[in-house]
């Protein structure tokens, strides 16, 4: 029998944990995943009535109160009083800072664990491309290294593990896999300190990579002053941005002012200082960064978005790949990515009523916008010009890239997406197809000036710049300007950073805790 069906019980009571914690959106999840549009709606509507109208809002010391005052009338509300209660303090408890770092000469070879929200193989996503892609260029340069990942994981996103180890690619991913997932937040991260201490000590590690968001940040802080080691903060977005792009514009500033964002915020930049270095992707976000942080510039360090170098010089029949993945002979502009609102999908197929009829959007992945773009296609009547092919093999994804003629990153002008950069549009442009893209600070910067840019939410200027991109048939790629986004570079300045902390550590032997301390022994865990 297959080991994953051992980790049956694990996913059952992880499953019954976040049923419990928040019943509506948890079977709106399971709704979307069965494309159940119409049951997912229904539980978006429960979740805006009453106590779970202020927790959808972030309004948690609202709904603690609330649940307070009923806490004699049933068990249920007692629960949800304590679950809510510890939730917030765990979003008010500070990131733990240790002693210092002098970096002097340099001394030791880096052996990092990066602890990540999640991986490959289980999830496909711009977050788990970048970790692997990170993890594949240091092992390239002879670093030894591992990775670890949050607990409950791959179970509480319904994926059962190969084991409490699993290699991808020769990269071991270290599962926290508790038979019974903690109900309270506290004891979560509780058990991932743990847990991070315990798979330090099995691999080795010198040093502790993470990133966002700080519930991360909260756990390796800790691991880390037990080790006596330093810890890497890497911002790869702002969750509660992510977060606050889910409401109406008009409702965002009563938003920014709710228990969630404004905790989240504060310990968003609170782990920026408490950490040891800190990273980014890009120039963009340093700058921001050092104002709203008081960061000291020479403390980030920029690693940005990147694409393997084999890409840079691809060559390619798009006709042949066309035949290949079933696409008939149209042009077609769309995208490789997330389904969701913040990407602005809804512009682009607007933008089609504007086009030629020979033109076609493409959209490769899934998300929560994906029934509302259908809907709106059928409303304008260019259902038949809208493919959406849902998520792909990663390693047939520049095959989908290739496909296309124009790509598209029509996101929302929205604080989430004026400072983070994704990682779509690189594989584009190293591939040579064109790219349009809103006028946004970070898209500016990752596309380097070399898109054809429009004003955000402009459907007729997406449209036109579209059609200014198609003229170019076949984008010059500027082999200078795209040197400073591979894998190998970001592993080099990984490699030196590593080299400049490790100058001066606590200790030389990264094993912290006492054996009655840890997670038990490596060998029982299954880790060896």
């Amino acid at each position: 029998m297959s080991k994953k069906y051992l980790y049956i019980p694990h996913m059952v009571n992880a499953a019954g944990v976040l049923a419990l914690e928040h019943p509506w959106r948890f079977f709106g999840n399971i709704a979307t995943l069965l494309g159940a549009n119409e049951i997912n709606a229904l539980m978006d509507k429960l979740s805006n009535r009453g106590f779970w109208a202020l927790v959808r809002r972030g309004q948690l010391a609202k709904a603690v109160e609330l649940m307070r005052s009923r806490a004699s009338w049933s068990f249920v509300s007692r629960l949800y009083y304590h679950f809510y209660a510890d939730k917030m303090e765990e979003l008010e408890r500070p990131i733990a800072r240790g002693e210092r770092y002098s970096p002097g000469p340099v001394a030791g070879d880096p052996r990092p664990l990066f602890v990540l929200t999640n991986s490959l193989p289980h999830t496909q996503s711009g977050y788990t491309v970048r970790s692997h892609q990170l993890l594949r260029s240091l092992k390239a340069s002879g670093v030894s290294l591992s990775a670890v990942t949050r607990v409950g994981y791959p179970v509480v996103v319904g994926k059962l593990p190969g084991g409490p180890r699993e290699i991808v690619d020769g990269i071991p991913y270290f599962r926290i896999l508790p038979f019974s997932l903690p109900f309270l937040e506290s004891r979560r991260r509780e058990y991932y300190v743990r847990g991070i201490v315990t798979v330090a000590k099995t691999v080795g590690a010198n040093i502790l990579h993470t990133t966002t968001d700080f519930k991360n940040a909260q756990a390796v802080a800790e691991a880390a002053e037990v080790l006596g080691i330093p810890w890497v903060y890497e911002f790869r977005g702002e969750p509660q941005s992510t977060w606050l792009s889910r409401f109406d514009a008009s409702e965002q500033n009563e938003m920014k002012d709710s228990t969630y964002y404004k905790a989240a915020t504060s310990r968003e930049l609170e782990s920026a200082q408490a950490a040891d270095a800190v990273l980014t992707l890009s120039d963009t976000y340093k700058k921001i960064l050092s104002s709203e942080a008081s960061i000291d510039a020479e403390k980030i360090t920029v690693v940005p978005n990147s694409v393997d170098e084999e890409f840079l010089e691809k060559k390619f029949d798009k006709s042949a790949i066309r035949s290949e993945l079933g696409l008939e002979n149209f042009q077609y502009v769309g995208a490789v990515s997330s389904i969701v609102d913040y990407e602005g999908f809804d512009v682009l197929i607007r933008s089609i009523v504007c086009l030629p009829d020979h033109w076609k959007v493409l959209l490769v992945g899934d998300g929560v916008a994906r029934s509302s773009l259908i809907k709106l296609a059928d409303e304008l009547g260019v259902r038949e010009r809208l493919i959406m092919v849902g998520r792909k093999p990663n390693k047939d994804i520049w095959k989908w890239y290739a496909a296309l003629d124009v790509f598209a990153m029509p996101r929302r002008d929205q604080q989430v997406t004026r400072r983070v950069t994704p990682i779509k549009g690189l594989m584009a442009q190293a591939l040579g197809i064109p790219v349009v893209a809103s006028c946004l600070p970070a898209l500016v910067e990752i596309t380097g000036g070399h898109a054809n840019y429009f004003v955000a939410g402009d459907e007729e200027g997406l449209a036109r710049a579209i059609l200014q991109a198609a003229e170019k048939n076949h984008t010059f790629v500027d082999r200078a300007w795209m040197s400073q986004y591979t894998w190998s570079g970001n592993g080099q300045k990984l490699i030196e950073l590593y080299r400049y902390l490790l100058s001066s550590r606590k200790s030389s032997n990264p094993s912290g805790l006492s054996d009655d301390d840890s997670l038990g022994d490596a060998s029982q865990n299954g880790w060896n």
